[in-house]
């Protein structure tokens, strides 16, 4: 009996707010102001210094802009200017399917669009840690800790840093996790049509926003949620027919919502058929896909960020490189265990708990893969996702949302449950201590000096091929001088973070005690915790001025070179820039670039650790992919330059010196239209590309097809020449003395592309592995290939009607809302401990 009154009284619901802090009036603004000034306290230096970051992924992204404007300043309608395909990166690929370039599709950009550049990146901040404290002050938690919970969320050095690496899709679709994981609560506890809407437009403009692989790990953390309130429903005798219309409500929303998302899914969803996520294995490679997988040891990172050192050099972990430790907080972390241990049977927390392990065990990827192999075989789309350690955010979240509930509990001190608090208070800080102190001492014994070293050799070996001409005792001395850094990084991250974890463990004694006020107490633990991530963060933070560097853009002489010659043609850069999209800012087509996500059948071809590869067969003296590829220049150091000439020295000139680049001329390149003299037919795509890498074959005199198209005349005195070359249209004039193949050195796809002779549609066949090629009757014909991929109109309409739907209901549930909050039905916050 005694147990039962006890668990009745915990249950009961909690006062709204604590009383004895003295804001309470404005608490909400006070909580979102604390919020505000905290992120421009933290990014001091773009509010007031003029900086920002210049990170390799947003230099990716600005090369485009060109492209786009060129796109949107042609003729046409707006769908017709559209821009759809990138001529400039890997010798031409969609920008729109591959998320490449995605404008005017992300209604949140509207709504921010009176910001710009680093600034509205910083305001998704702000709206993250807003849906933070929301979600959590409807789960009727105070306003310090739901406004502990926010921050915690948003300084800690996962998130923190994605703007500082460039991730800025990354943390724009990372708002969407709280408000989204709230309105699916809100709809289970009692489906309304105002949440229903909320639900639903926040997974459209959630997909939208295009980080495919958040938005999907976040309705992953959706279902999951209302798998778990479903089975505690079940437990509490709900109906079976109550069960099922919150399911409906859900889905439907979670369904409206993917249609509004139609003008980026079905554009997607078509280019993943053919690009490496999807391609003719179905997914990605399983060790490409798993190359960031978090090694089970790196849970020491949980607890002193630095065990494993801090990026660069002094990475001794698994992953090829990291930027920042999975730090979440030693306090927020502390905070978590204990509301956990306090209430393991809230419905909330088993949710949280849940989700915090399986992220954590789903992160392991390769290294533990009891669960990631599972995920990548039987998962839907799982497996088109790569680095497993990012779904840690959702372990990032069940954390900073447990910390939150921990310090709500700690604070209220509740007379019923003051003596469970501190017995869970002292076990927690017990058993964080030790942890402490056994990971610390550890390090600081030196026994991890020589694993330390061995790691660092091993990877220095593996990432710079000069580290395979060092002596064994210059192996050695490095090895020891990164296992010394290492150490003197966690020593100094190690006393940082026993002292907070010491000082907040004292506030909340105190605070239990009633030695110091609990508002007092939990102000301060905002302030540590801040502290605390915000050393870790700003280990990162690399600022740069704001204003464009005259040197990041600035065109160097080879490509001042480069663009003195009209084209069409393609470059192959062996420099630095060779591996971005550095060039297409210049509208300077190149064979090589940067994609996640390339077409699967160029990436076989220009895959260095293939049959082809681009940089592989050019040392093999095999220059049949760089020929039918139109890569006319070659751009390259001076020295890599003569190297390159010493191959074949009456094929490349140098045309262009400067002192720093060189630019060759390849005179045996093809035109960007020819004709083949014959055809052989080779259907098996490994026996296909091993025909294009034999050195034997000339792709000016015979095409390898995939299909028959018939006899062949031969193309004696045929003539092909581009008369327009634009983003989505190329037309040419075609002579052919009979019925010719005709070669094009444009990139295959059998999505969006059409030709046609004099008006009449042709078929494009794919050949020599990744090209195109057509069949030209006798005659003289124009020839006309556009982009007009279906799936973009189809998918716009679709978005435009869901969306409609969206905002109706969206309407209808802030009236009903009004109506129902003036006879008090919906004012308060729902109130339960979780």
């Amino acid at each position: 009996m005694a147990k039962k009154q006890r668990r009745k009284s915990e249950s009961a619901p909690k006062p709204k707010v604590e009383r004895s802090a003295p804001i309470t009036k404005h608490a909400g603004w006070v909580a979102l102001a604390v919020i505000l000034l905290s992120l421009v306290a933290f990014f001091y230096p773009v509010f007031f210094q003029g900086q920002g970051f210049q990170p390799p992924d947003n230099i990716a992204s600005m090369s485009h802009k060109p492209f786009l404007e060129e796109a949107f300043d042609g003729e046409g309608s707006f769908l017709e200017r559209y821009p759809l395909w990138n001529p400039y990166v890997f010798s031409g690929m969609p920008s729109f399917g591959s998320l490449t370039a995605a404008p005017y599709t992300n209604p949140m950009s509207f709504v921010l669009s009176w910001l710009s550049g680093v600034f509205k990146v910083l305001s998704y901040y702000f709206l993250l840690g807003m849906f933070m404290w929301l979600l959590l002050r409807r789960k009727g938690l105070g306003q310090i800790p739901s406004t502990y919970g926010a921050l915690a969320f948003i300084f800690c050095a996962h998130v923190l840093t994605l703007i500082m690496i460039g991730h800025n899709s990354k943390i724009a679709t990372l708002v969407f996790l709280p408000l989204i994981l709230l309105a699916a609560d809100e709809i289970f506890e009692k489906p309304r049509i105002l949440w229903w809407a909320v639900l639903a437009l926040g997974v459209g403009t959630m997909i939208v926003t295009s980080h495919l692989q958040i938005a999907y790990y976040t309705l992953l953390a959706a279902g999951l949620l209302f798998l778990v309130m479903t089975i505690g429903a079940l437990k509490n005798r709900m109906s079976p027919v109550g069960i099922l219309g919150r399911w409906a409500s859900f889905g439907t929303a979670v369904g409206i919502g993917y249609l509004a998302s139609s003008v980026i899914t079905i554009a997607v969803r078509e280019y993943a058929d053919f690009s490496i996520r999807g391609g003719t294995g179905g997914g990605l490679p399983y060790d490409y896909a798993t190359s960031w997988s978090l090694h089970p040891g790196e849970i020491s990172t949980f607890f002193i960020p630095s065990f494993f050192g801090f990026g660069g050099a002094s990475y001794w972990g698994w992953m090829p490189f990291t930027d920042n430790p999975v730090y979440m907080g030693i306090l927020p972390v502390f905070l978590a265990v204990f509301a956990f241990v306090c209430r393991p049977k809230d419905k909330y927390n088993i949710f949280l708990i849940i989700l915090g392990l399986f992220a954590l065990v789903v992160s392991f990827g390769k290294h533990l893969p009891i669960l990631y192999n599972f995920m990548f075989d039987f998962v839907p789309y799982f497996n088109k996702f790569r680095v497993p350690v990012m779904i840690t955010l959702l372990l990032h979240f069940s954390v900073a949302v447990g910390a939150a509930i921990g310090l709500d509990r700690l604070l209220r001190n509740a007379a019923d449950q003051e003596k469970v608090n501190r017995r869970n208070l002292m076990i927690a800080g017990g058993a964080m201590t030790a942890i402490l102190v056994l990971l610390g001492g550890m390090m600081m014994s030196g026994s991890l000096d020589g694993t330390i070293s061995a790691r660092a050799i091993e990877r220095a070996q593996a990432s710079n091929p000069q580290a395979a001409q060092a002596t064994v005792a210059q192996l050695q001395n490095y090895g020891a001088g990164i296992a010394t850094e290492v150490q003197n990084l966690a020593k100094t991250d190690f006393a940082r973070v026993l002292v907070i974890f010491l000082a907040g463990f004292g506030l909340l004694v105190a605070s239990m005690r009633r030695m110091i006020p609990s508002w007092v107490a939990g102000s301060l633990l905002v302030v540590l915790t801040l502290i605390d991530l915000g050393v870790v963060g700003n280990k990162v933070a690399d600022y740069q001025s704001r204003e464009s560097d005259p040197t990041l853009f600035a065109a160097t002489p080879a490509v001042q070179f480069l663009q003195s010659d009209p084209g069409p043609y393609r470059i192959l850069s062996l420099t630095q820039q060779g591996s971005t999209n550095w060039y297409a800012y210049f509208k300077i087509p190149n064979i090589l670039g940067y994609h996640p996500a390339k077409l699967k059948i160029y990436q076989d071809l220009i895959d260095d650790k293939g049959v082809a590869g681009v940089r592989k067969s050019l040392s093999q003296r095999n220059f049949n992919i760089l020929d039918m590829l139109g890569a006319k220049y070659i751009v390259a150091d001076e020295r890599t330059a003569a190297a390159v000439m010493q191959l074949d020295n009456t094929r490349f000139e140098m045309v262009h010196r400067d002192g720093t680049e060189a630019v060759l001329q390849n005179h045996g390149v093809m035109p960007r239209l020819w004709f083949a003299s014959n055809y052989r037919v080779i259907p098996d795509n490994e026996a296909h590309l091993a025909a294009v890498a034999n050195p034997s074959w000339d792709p000016a005199a015979e095409a390898l097809l995939f299909e028959d198209v018939g006899s062949i005349d031969p193309p004696t005195g045929a003539t092909a020449s581009v008369t327009e070359y634009s983003q989505r249209r190329i037309s040419a004039t075609v002579n052919s003395p009979g019925r010719c193949l005709l070669m094009m050195s444009e990139v295959f796809l059998d999505a969006g592309w059409t030709a046609t002779l004099n008006g009449a549609p042709v078929e494009i066949h794919r050949g020599n592995y990744a090209l195109r090629s057509i069949v030209v009757p006798p005659g003289t014909h124009e020839l006309v290939m556009e982009f007009n991929p279906d799936s973009f109109q189809r998918g716009a309409a679709i978005s435009i009607a869901a969306y409609a739907v969206m905002l109706l209901a969206l309407g209808v549930g802030i009236v009903r809302s009004r109506r129902g909050s003036g006879s008090g039905s919906e004012s308060q916050p729902v109130a339960s401990e979780a």
